[in-house]
């Protein structure tokens, strides 16, 4: 207790001081006094609260602002939906000849711009899964060979051809070769068993 007694004091001292308190009297307008300044607080009307606003349905006029402002391209059915409000909208107002002729046929277009669309995107989507599926199918046909891909049947046969010829020029060098030294060696010594043999008999 003796600390928030110690605090308050500071605070109320702090506070309620001079430059504070001519300054409260002069914002309220009573020192010094000026009239239009009271009669403006005791008039003024307390800020009512924001009351939430509730999602309202969307309208017709909504569709139609979506499609042509907001949506690219818009989905077929809204578009036909505001296409019939377009021309219900026309037919009702006031407008020359030339204009709705205009008008209607600009909605018509649009109509034919997005069949259009959705035709080509369809045809798209066909295409991709074609090259899809080829490239799916190529992948099994591939052959590596030192390290690289092949596909052609030429280049297939040639690589073929080169590591068989690589396997048949090991082969060759590992196979023993007998030397003309050997032969001579051989030679010799079949020479002076000869001489033994007939050193012997004599």
């Amino acid at each position: 207790k003796a600390e928030w007694l110690e605090a308050y004091i500071h605070a109320h001292e702090v506070t309620f001081s001079d430059l504070n308190i001519t300054s409260a009297w002069r914002g309220s307008g009573l020192q010094p006094f000026q009239p239009q300044t009271v009669i403006r607080a005791a008039t003024l009307q307390p800020p009512t609260p924001a009351t939430p606003q509730r999602p309202r349905t969307p309208t017709e006029h909504d569709i139609f602002e979506k499609v042509f402002i907001n949506s690219s391209p818009p989905d077929f059915n809204t578009l036909q939906k505001a296409n019939s409000i377009l021309s219900i909208a026309l037919n009702q107002g006031v407008l020359n000849t030339p204009t709705k002729k205009h008008i209607h046929k600009l909605a018509d277009e649009a109509e034919k711009l997005n069949t259009r669309h959705i035709l080509q995107q369809g045809e798209t989507d066909n295409l991709r899964n074609i090259i899809q599926k080829r490239r799916a199918q190529n992948k099994g046909k591939r052959a590596v060979l030192k390290c690289q891909f092949h596909i052609s049947t030429h280049e297939l046969q040639s690589q073929v051809a080169e590591a068989e010829a690589a396997t048949q020029k090991s082969k060759i060098s590992t196979t023993p070769q007998v030397t003309t030294s050997t032969i001579d060696l051989f030679n010799d010594e079949r020479v002076r068993r000869n001489n033994l043999t007939v050193i012997w008999m004599n």
